[in-house]
């Protein structure tokens, strides 16, 4: 059996069952006023569907139980009767509830899908006596303890968003499929410089934009073409390979994909226009790739293109923050330095790794199942946010 048919077959037995989500993020806001405090959380509706998938189906006692104000050791206690359901927007789910504490509280803690998505993205907003401070609670930071007034977490100076970039991204397994994906034709360190300056200069733009609040997206059609990017650069990456002498390849791309785009728009998943913006940059790509004498060298475009893609996916973390305009810029800059610092870990450990296997000639092995794997994977993604 060829890779690609292998891919493929493993996709069609997998997808039925499978459920995927890229980053998870959620947040809270408290107004702290003495030994009271008021909350407010929003959780997206997909990060809901994990819940309601293993059978925790009492929200309110999932969100105060998972959501805990500290005085001290002692919790704090939720006030009988407060708890309410917010006017939704659209992807989200929003809860309100009162909480008293025995004395002023001193801490905030977050177990929010911890077990249903252990990558998951808490940020905390506290409000008290005219101060407010940010706090980035992840898998590995549960907790955040109030500080004085007027002082800023370290969590959320720019060390601290340089951090949050590398766990993102390390946590966001189908963009490092991506850039492994891009990596694997590279013939130089030329080309290899093209290709990540590309997908940088995509992704800060759009990263930029969204957290700005200059562009709204759809999140699952762009976790959708997240998918899509990998199918279609690992799909050219074998055409590649047999010198371009099967053209079902890249047909059989431009089908699957728009079928699969219409199977969401019909289920109201994806907006009506995907299928056809689709088919027509995937045929036109192709067209281009097929007419080129040297079509690697094209694979600049195609990583700032679909760079564009995954910012949007990258700014997921800090689009919906509300971070004020004063700690916007640092958030920004350390968030896009840390992805970088990952994206460059992962160059230097990948790029030696193919250049031992040219050296041993088994470079086109490497290239061949290492695609099939990532097409795999892209439709994995691609099927299971569109469909799931």
């Amino acid at each position: 059996m060829t890779p690609v048919r292998l891919a493929f077959a493993l996709v069609l037995l997998g997808a039925g069952t499978a459920h995927a989500h890229a980053r998870s993020v959620s947040y809270s806001s408290w107004t702290v006023d003495g030994s009271e405090a008021v909350v407010r959380v929003r959780i997206s509706e997909l990060d809901m569907s994990a819940l309601a998938a293993r059978g925790e189906l009492d929200i309110e006692r999932y969100v105060q139980g998972h959501l805990r104000l500290f005085s001290g050791d002692r919790p704090c206690v939720a006030t009988r009767g407060s708890f309410i359901r917010l006017h939704t927007e659209v992807g989200w789910q929003r809860f309100e509830w009162r909480t008293a504490c025995p004395s002023e509280p001193t801490r905030v803690r977050s177990d929010v899908l911890a077990e249903e998505l252990p990558a998951h993205l808490h940020f905390v907003r506290l409000r008290r006596a005219g101060s407010e401070e940010d706090h980035a609670l992840t898998e590995t930071r549960r907790e955040a303890s109030l500080g004085a007034a007027g002082t800023q977490p370290a969590a959320t100076t720019v060390a601290g968003y340089v951090g949050l970039g590398v766990r993102h991204i390390w946590s966001g397994l189908d963009h490092l499929v991506f850039l492994l994906a891009l990596m694997l034709v590279a013939r130089t360190l030329k080309e290899l410089a093209g290709v990540i300056t590309g997908f940088t200069v995509g992704h800060s733009i759009t990263l930029c934009l969204a957290v700005l609040g200059q562009a709204a997206t759809e999140t699952r059609a762009i976790e959708a073409l997240v998918g899509l990017s990998i199918v279609l650069v690992a799909v050219e990456n074998v055409w590649l390979a047999e010198n371009r002498k099967r053209p079902v390849l890249p047909l059989a791309a431009v089908v699957l994909t728009t079928a699969v785009a219409l199977a969401g728009v019909a289920l109201g998943s994806l907006p009506a226009a995907v299928p056809l913006g689709l088919a027509l940059f995937t045929g036109c790509y192709f067209a281009l790739a097929s007419g080129s004498a040297s079509p690697t060298r094209l694979r600049w475009a195609v990583a700032s293109l679909f760079g564009l893609v995954h910012g949007f996916a990258f700014a997921g973390a800090l689009a919906g923050s509300g971070l004020p305009v004063s700690r916007t810029a640092p958030a920004l800059l350390g968030f896009n330095l840390g992805v970088e610092a990952g994206q460059l870990v992962l160059v230097a450990v990948a790029w030696p790794a193919i250049l031992v296997a040219r050296r041993k000639r088994i470079d086109a092995e490497l290239l061949r199942w290492g695609s099939a794997a990532a097409v795999c994977a892209g439709m994995f993604w691609l099927l299971t946010r569109t469909l799931g």
